[in-house]
């Protein structure tokens, strides 16, 4: 599916909330650097509406050391949000208008199975391009507590992140609502959010500029790091070498992603765990602590962005999906000697620059040259290619029945690109006509192998 499709399968999606297409309303401004020249491309920002007038400000808000910025400029037009109803299996109390920082409860109907204490998203849907795009935060609401079975006690933030820049969630250009996923994989939500009173405005932003085929330069103004994680650097200086205060991260939003070909060329997704349609991933744009200095958070960071990445989920193709880059502030909650507890709040966001350009699409591939049958105690050849410079995987014998109990040969034996000899186990004998094949092993736990090869055994 290409981003034309998608983008038209998003605005579907949104019309079905009742909420017209309207102009591109991005919030940051993008520039293109290439050698010799540099361009502005776009400048926009968020749309406040005032009684009897639009007027553009920035706002800076001194008690809130950690907060984030809203920028608003003058203009003659808005996407209005059209209020819908929510899911009658959810339920916020009392009712909103809310005020920021208001604490409700929250109660889901308990036949659905959601799970109330592992994150609760809020997801801020904007509109870009003509297609309503949504980034949803599962840290976003803080201070939960257990109310009663299936209820809980939340706070509710006004400021929602979305894929380009923080929004007010009471603007009539952006629906913020809490989104859960039930047993089934429907995703229930809440009516949209309403606030009242001044909008809470504060300094975080970033700016992301193209610089070559797939890399970029984040620029981060404002941000300021959490007293808790300098408290901890003070007490466990070699635990903040290793766990910086901000992270660095590009998703992609809209979905459906490609997953990992089946060995067989069979249509089935073998290695999916997750519930429901998987409408965003994200990948650590910076794999070096800290990501961002913390003695100079204004420090520009490049980002290398790989086509495709892979996630939890599958892949995606920023040259055709919608992506974006976020940064979490990291908030450390309990510190000892060896171990310490976090939380994550977004602070900044913003498109990658439509105009950039990306390199040819690279993937791993796996390929077994010997011929089969295939037998336990064979000696045989295969190809590994497409993994990044230096990488390496191990290679594991899997089973259809079981794609997540894979053995591997030689453990911690790695493969890297190249032509390379691999005897086959003894749980190859129990292998059956298209039962068995090879993988190299995913990044993380929970994650897709990123390429198979069937073996041909009788």
């Amino acid at each position: 599916m290409n981003l034309d499709e998608r983008l038209e399968r998003a605005r579907d999606d949104y019309r079905r909330l009742d909420v017209p297409d309207g102009p591109v309303v991005p919030t940051l401004a993008v520039r293109s650097a290439r050698p010799g020249r540099a361009a502005w491309t776009a400048v926009a920002a968020v749309l406040l509406l005032v009684v009897g007038a639009v007027v553009g400000w920035v706002i800076v808000r001194d008690d809130d050391p950690g907060g984030r910025r809203v920028t608003s400029v003058p203009s003659t037009s808005t996407t209005v949000v059209v209020p819908v109803p929510g899911d009658p299996e959810v339920v916020l109390q009392p009712a909103g208008p809310y005020e920021d920082g208001q604490r409700v409860t929250l109660s889901v109907d308990p036949s659905l199975g959601v799970d109330l204490w592992n994150g609760i998203p809020l997801c801020t849907t904007i509109t870009v391009g003509g297609a309503a795009l949504e980034h949803c935060e599962s840290s976003a609401l803080r201070d939960v507590t257990d109310h009663e079975d299936m209820s809980v006690s939340v706070v509710l933030p006004r400021l929602g992140t979305s894929v380009d820049g923080v929004r007010d969630c009471a603007d009539a250009d952006v629906d913020c609502r809490i989104v859960m996923t039930a047993d089934d994989g429907r995703r229930i939500r809440t009516e949209r959010l309403t606030f009242t009173g001044p909008p809470p405005v504060s300094t975080a932003a970033i700016d992301v500029v193209a610089i070559d085929p797939g890399r970029f330069e984040v620029r981060p103004a404002g941000l300021v790091v959490d007293p808790s994680w300098l408290d901890y650097r003070e007490r466990f200086s070699d635990g903040a070498a290793q766990n910086g205060p901000f992270s660095v991260r590009v998703c992609a939003t809209g979905g459906p992603f490609e997953t990992t070909p089946d060995p067989f060329g069979q249509d089935r997704d073998l290695w999916s765990v997750l519930v429901g349609p998987v409408t965003e991933m994200c990948m650590s744009a910076v794999d070096v602590e800290p990501a961002i200095d913390p003695d100079d958070v204004d420090a520009p960071v490049t980002v290398e962005v790989p086509r495709p990445f892979q996630s939890y989920g599958g892949w995606a193709d920023c040259a055709v999906d919608r992506c974006f880059v976020v940064i979490g502030r990291n908030e450390v909650v309990a510190a000892t000697e060896g171990y310490s507890s976090w939380d994550e709040h977004e602070v900044a966001s913003a498109l990658l620059p439509a105009e950039a350009t990306w390199p040819a699409p690279r993937r791993p591939s796996l390929t077994v040259d010997t011929p089969g049958p295939h037998h336990a105690g064979d000696e045989i050849t295969v190809t590994v290619a497409g993994l990044a410079e230096g990488d390496e995987r191990m290679i594991g014998v899997c089973r259809v029945a079981d794609p997540w109990g894979c053995g591997y040969p030689g453990m911690f034996t790695s493969f890297g690109n190249g032509t390379h000899r691999f005897v086959l186990p003894d749980q190859v004998s129990s292998c059956g006509p298209e039962s068995c094949y090879l993988a190299l092993d995913g990044e993380g736990e929970g994650m897709a192998p990123p390429a198979t090869a069937p073996l041909d055994t009788p």
